[in-house]
């Protein structure tokens, strides 16, 4: 059975828009918090500032990314990449891929990285 990539595309969009992630520097700088990089993260150096900031604004909350498969919906405590979010707060929604499309969208990213990689000078 071959790969449906647009089905496991159209997830990620729908999960990030339920929960609203909040992923892109100028969206998060627009609301006085600066993140590690252009899309929009956080890293566990960052919980506590990411922890006060939510409890002074309660109407945004922190996603956890565990892996390159697996997005919940809450904080997690450990050495996780997080996001933050304004939308549905429920706990139990989490996105979850399998094992083949974590290897198909590793494989596009390092195709992406090699094309780049000569434009940049690396």
């Amino acid at each position: 059975m071959a790969l449906d990539v647009e089905y496991y595309k159209q997830l990620n969009y729908d999960f990030h828009k339920k929960v609203g992630s909040l992923g892109w520097y100028e969206d998060l700088e627009a609301i006085g918090i600066t993140p590690r990089d252009a899309v929009g993260t956080f890293g566990s150096s960052d919980t506590t500032m990411l922890l006060k900031f939510c409890k002074d604004n309660p109407q945004y909350h922190i996603i956890t990314r565990l892996s390159a498969a697996k997005t919940v919906n809450k904080f997690v405590n450990g050495n996780y990449i997080y996001t933050l979010a304004a939308g549905d707060r429920n706990p139990n929604l989490e996105l979850n891929f399998p094992p083949e499309v974590v290897d198909h969208l590793m494989s596009d990213i390092m195709a992406l990285i090699q094309r780049v990689k000569p434009e940049v000078g690396l």
